[in-house]
């Protein structure tokens, strides 16, 4: 049996209205920061820049880092662009929303291990903490059903 959870009209719409702002900002992150730049991708790009640049990361993550994801850095560029572009569309649209919080959880645990795992002053505090908890949230509430199109196909769904 699902679980309801019932918000007063003021918390929904703040919900709502965190929900699209966390996608707008996987959308940015995706879409400008990486589909739209021509230097992203490639042995050479961006992407390996980062990644060959993550030297505070536990040396687990490092091995997988260096002999995983280097080596195959053609995919993983295209798979970090659009994994960020879909929990962008994902969450800005209500759709799957959990699924896509799911994801979107993800993306910044594997930047905050690349980065140190806390090892820096401000890790704890950083962009992918706050990325991560300001998705979390979306994952554990249902908030595509206010104004999302999760609520949509639930109406639906319940009136057929």
């Amino acid at each position: 049996m699902p679980m309801t959870i019932s918000l007063d009209r003021a918390t929904s719409i703040a919900l709502a209205a965190l929900r699209i702002y966390a996608g707008l900002f996987w959308l940015e992150k995706g879409v400008r920061q990486k589909l739209f730049d021509p230097t992203w991708n490639g042995p050479n790009g961006d992407c390996a820049s980062v990644i060959a640049g993550m030297t505070h990361a536990p040396p687990f993550f490092a091995a997988f880092l260096h002999a995983v994801v280097l080596p195959n850095i053609a995919f993983f560029s295209v798979a970090v662009e659009w994994g960020e572009t879909l929990v962008g569309v994902s969450l800005f649209l209500g759709l799957i929303s959990r699924i896509g919080a799911v994801g979107g959880m993800f993306l910044p645990l594997m930047y905050f291990l690349g980065n140190g795992a806390g090892s820096q002053d401000d890790a704890w505090f950083g962009m992918d903490a706050a990325a991560f908890m300001m998705t979390a949230i979306h994952a554990v509430l249902p908030t595509g059903t206010i104004f999302g199109l999760d609520g949509v196909f639930a109406r639906r769904r319940v009136s057929l």
